[in-house]
Formats: C-alpha cells, structure tokens, sequence
C-alpha cells in the first residue's frame, strides 16, 4: 500500500521537526518492538513505543499523552500513581518526530508502509484539554 504524496509530506515534517521539549535518554529495542523512555522539561518520565508487528503491513506509534493517569483502570498500573499533568500539544507532537527520528536511525522505511498512531500508552486522550490540537497539527 502506497502512501499519497499529502501524507507523505506530513510524515517528512514530523520526522524532520525540531524536538524541544523533551529529552530522550536511550532507545530499548526488543525484535519488533521499540521503547523510547522520555523526560519533559520538568522532569516528568514517559514512553513511547514504535512497532513493527503488523506483518509488514504499517508500523504502530504509541504515545502518552499525560504523565500519569487519573483513571485508575483496573487492568492498568499508570493510574496508581496518579495524574501529574497534561502533557502538552508539543510533547505529544515531539513524541511522534521521536519515534521516526529513532526508527529512521534504526533502518526502518517509515515511507514504504502506513503508519497508525495510538495515544496509549498514558493518560486518557479525552481528558487532556489539548488532545484535539494535536489532533489537528496531525
């Protein structure tokens, strides 16, 4: 499945964007799984995932969108700790040029498959008052 020339170029933008607001310490790289821990600028710790389990057909991005989680989901261990906060519109975006930058680096083609973006790994996407402009920005 190819990709059109509109998405091809939104993806170049977020591999080619200027991270600033987090840092990312090291990669972990597990087969087809990639795990990038991340620090904001005020020293709140999240991950990211890039997966490549789709039989060849697209990658999976998994983001955090708080650092923490209020939920308190029974299934989930995130939510113990509670909410610290929203993660903003430019984290969450810079979790995504992250994850292409690294994968990129790694030897995957981010151009040659579709890729998915998730928004599970923390946080509830709904309860984050700035989940839509990232949506939009997308």
């Amino acid at each position: 499945m190819m990709r059109t020339d509109n998405l091809d170029q939104k993806v170049r933008v977020f591999a080619d964007r200027e991270v600033e607001s987090l840092v990312n310490h090291a990669d972990f790289h597990f087969g087809d799984l990639m795990r990038l821990p991340l620090e904001t600028k005020d020293g709140l710790v999240l991950e990211s995932t890039f997966c490549d389990g789709y039989h060849d057909l697209k990658y999976l991005l998994a983001m955090s969108v708080q650092a923490g989680c209020a939920s308190k989901c029974r299934f989930c261990e995130l939510g113990d700790g509670g909410l610290e906060r929203d993660l903003t519109t430019d984290e969450i975006l810079d979790q995504l040029a992250l994850l292409l930058k690294t994968a990129m680096k790694r030897g995957y083609h981010i151009f040659d498959r579709p890729l998915k973006a998730s928004f599970v790994m923390g946080g509830e996407p709904l309860d984050n008052q700035q989940f839509s402009g990232v949506l939009r920005k997308m």
